[in-house]
């Protein structure tokens, strides 16, 4: 076990390292070195070692051809849609051509004539190219697998980690599918089960380890954004989803407040409207609820920015876990929230917002907030309060600021 794992991590390191000097010599030498281990890949695919754990590892199928996925995952990643497209050309090419070279080397050696001297054989030479033929079209597949799964497994995942070793382990499971099958399709059913789960299980945990030294290479290493997607035509495969994950999350960054987490202003001008309009049109109600933050002033002047701070996350964080699926919060500006709630008359706002007020309330004796902070909140409906965003946000804006001149910690909801 202890020489796959050195294999293993040399092959990832040595793949980081290439990957990360890019800026300085370009992406040829990583793509020289996946090439290599394309070769490796190929010359050691009937070496299989045992280990303590039980399983066989191939370090040809398990760590020099895994190795070479993580390259496209991590181009995919950190660069545009043409550099991937390269890379996934540049491997067939070359793997093509390998396998073509090969199996004329085969036919060579058979000769009498011709001088053997390292004493190749032919029918390893035969069955090294008909092994690259085969993976030159499983590294077809598993590429548009990589870019698929990822865009997949990302939108339902946090982090890199989860959606990177999600991808590997399901793409690599599919080769060993597809690989195993095409070779053992005449062997006994329990061989051919055996040496199934045996592949996908070492293929598993190498995954597992590539992504989790690929994540840390990313969090702490890796410091620029994505790339943006720049050229290529829109109808191909990796071009669309370079893009869209880029856009993507471009878009969400633009729409997030950096300190709360919330959603923005401008994510409130754009959505609001379009849902003040679709309620209007259907003739649905919706509700909107402005919420301050009591006397927040005092508590940057007394505690510092830095705990006014924490205490504006705690109560967005408070405020955001208390709406319903449909309800979106928004930082309007300084302490100040707005809360749409499409398809909310207005008795069921108010008691949404008597809620949320109780909870902003008890933040500091739940240890949530570093200081005790109350809410006012000014409540407007449609269609009473009026049909349009402006004359929403008119109302909601008068009654939270009666509900400070009335004491604070309450909720204004009529006029």
């Amino acid at each position: 076990m202890l020489g796959i794992s050195l294999q293993a991590g040399i092959a990832v390191l040595t793949l980081l390292l290439l990957f990360g000097l890019r800026q300085r010599f370009g992406l040829a030498p990583m793509y020289v070195f996946i090439g290599a281990l394309q070769v490796l890949q190929t010359l050691t695919a009937t070496i299989f070692v045992p280990t303590s754990l039980g399983l066989v590892f191939s370090p040809g199928s398990s760590v020099m051809f895994s190795a070479g996925l993580v390259g496209v995952l991590l181009v995919y990643l950190r660069e545009d849609a043409p550099e991937a497209r390269r890379l996934i050309l540049a491997l067939l090419a070359a793997n093509a051509a390998a396998g073509a070279l090969m199996f004329l080397l085969s036919l060579q050696v058979q000769d009498p004539s011709v001088l053997n001297g390292p004493g190749l054989n032919a029918r390893s030479l035969f069955y090294g190219g008909g092994t690259l033929v085969l993976g030159t079209v499983l590294l077809a597949v598993d590429a548009v697998l990589v870019v698929v799964l990822y865009e997949f497994f990302a939108r339902w995942a946090r982090g890199l980690f989860l959606p990177i070793v999600a991808t590997l382990t399901t793409v690599l499971a599919f080769d060993s599918l597809v690989f195993i099958t095409a070779v053992f399709w005449d062997a006994p059913a329990a061989e051919y089960w055996v040496t199934l789960l045996n592949s996908v299980l070492s293929k598993t945990m190498v995954a597992t380890g590539y992504a989790l030294v690929c994540t840390t290479y990313l969090n702490h290493f890796e410091r620029e954004p994505f790339a943006f997607f720049q050229g290529g035509k829109p109808r191909e495969i990796f071009a669309i989803f370079t893009y869209r994950q880029k856009y993507e999350l471009a878009r969400r960054e633009a729409m997030h407040d950096g300190l709360t987490g919330v959603f923005n202003r401008a994510y409130f001008d754009v959505t609001a409207q379009h849902d003040v309009s679709t309620c209007a049109r259907a003739k649905h109600p919706l509700s909107l609820m402005f919420i301050d933050l009591d006397h927040f002033k005092q508590i940057n002047d007394t505690h510092g920015h830095r705990v006014g701070d924490a205490v504006l996350r705690a109560a967005a964080t408070c405020l955001a876990g208390g709406r319903r699926p449909s309800d979106y919060l928004c930082r309007y500006g300084g302490e100040e929230f707005v809360m749409v709630l499409p398809n909310t008359a207005l008795s069921g706002a108010i008691g949404i917002a008597e809620q949320l007020r109780f909870q902003v309330a008890s933040l500091h004796e739940r240890g949530i907030s570093p200081v005790a902070t109350t809410a006012s909140f000014g409540v407007a409906s449609m269609p009473q309060d009026g049909q349009t965003l402006g004359q929403l946000i008119e109302a909601a804006d008068r009654r939270l600021y009666r509900a400070k001149a009335n004491g604070r910690d309450r909720v204004e909801a009529r006029d």
